[in-house]
């Protein structure tokens, strides 16, 4: 089932037998990158590499340049004649150079890996093609990826050219404007034969000026269009970083005491409020704080509940006529014969 799958994902249509290191293949990807020098190449491999390697995927970068400087004796001193495009000796050894390290990026990638990046110029269509061939050769279904980084904008080219010579070691220990030069030169010489990625077959990427405009072209594959999302999100100026750390005081631990003590006695007032509105209503009005009781007739009140005795104030005492004498005899007489 898995070697149908992968037949019908790649060549729909087309039947042939897959054995299971070809399955294993097809899950590996060579990214090869593509560029003149001072573009920006090692920049992007090495935020890749980390990228990738955040997310769990085993990712390794092979650095042409690296293995030119531990196989060449004076590699650490290589001038810009090394990488002219007229000298046959020099264009030779880059070639052997670069297919001895991507033949070790291919024994990695066999053995343990998920994700090698091949750092080179790759700047002709018959390099890339040679690249094409010797992944081909180990699995036709190994994956290949090319990222090409053109940069025309001159800031980001002085940025990149000054990076490069106070980083590289072929300019250790070089003035610093006799490497620009030599460094520019360098440029040149590449510049005679470079060829742009224009063959619709390829997957390819286009990184435009580091971060203004991103093409793709082909790309299939869960790793693949993460590398794309990553690439547009890339790029080389400086910016801020802010850093929060959250953090309580003691004044606040105080405050949020007292603010929950608080809340706890407005819940208790509104149980004690909901308590009094729910009870009978005996002529009390329980909105008001002072309770008042309604006037009854006395005929109306039970045996067994008598009134308080009063006294009348000595102000209303005076004040008090024959008809409300006779009124209040007639009272008693009532209250009396009640008893």
């Amino acid at each position: 089932n898995a070697s149908l799958s992968l037949l019908v994902l790649m060549e729909p249509g087309h039947w042939t037998d897959v054995q299971p290191n070809d399955i294993r293949w097809e899950h590996k990807l060579v990214v090869v990158l593509v560029g003149l020098p001072a573009r920006g190449k090692s920049f992007i491999a090495y935020k890749l590499v980390n990228f990738l390697c955040w997310g769990s995927t085993r990712a390794e970068i092979f650095n042409a340049g690296k293995m030119r400087r531990v196989i060449m004796k004076d590699g650490s001193k290589s001038t810009s004649d090394f990488f002219d495009s007229s000298n046959n000796q020099g264009f030779q050894k880059r070639e052997r150079i670069a297919m001895m390290t991507l033949d070790m990026a291919l024994d990695w990638l066999e053995k343990e890996g998920d994700v090698a990046i091949f750092d080179a110029t790759n700047s002709t269509k018959a390099r890339r093609q040679a690249v094409l061939d010797r992944c081909f050769d180990r699995s036709e279904y190994l994956n290949v990826l090319f990222i090409e980084s053109i940069c025309d904008d001159q800031q980001v080219l002085l940025k990149n050219k000054l990076c490069k010579i106070a980083n590289s070691p072929d300019y250790r220990g070089w003035d610093q404007k006799k490497a620009l030069q030599d460094l520019n030169k360098r440029i040149e010489n590449y510049k005679k034969a470079y060829e742009t990625i224009d063959e619709d077959s390829l997957s390819y990427i286009k990184l435009i000026d580091l971060q203004s405009k991103v093409i793709f072209n082909r790309i299939y594959g869960n790793v693949a269009n993460t590398i794309v999302r990553f690439l547009m999100c890339i790029h080389n100026r400086m910016a801020p970083i802010y850093l929060c750390r959250a953090a309580r005081f003691e004044a606040e631990e105080s405050l949020t005491e007292q603010q929950q003590q608080q809340q706890e006695e407005e819940e208790e007032e509104e149980k004690a409020n909901l308590s009094s509105s729910t009870a009978p209503n005996d002529g009390t009005d329980h909105n008001s704080r002072t309770k008042t009781t309604m006037p009854r007739s006395s005929s109306s009140r039970s045996p067994f509940l008598q009134p308080k005795a009063t006294t009348m104030p000595a102000s209303l005492a005076q004040t008090t006529t024959t008809t409300t004498t006779s009124t209040s005899t007639s009272t008693s007489t009532s209250t009396s014969t009640s008893t």
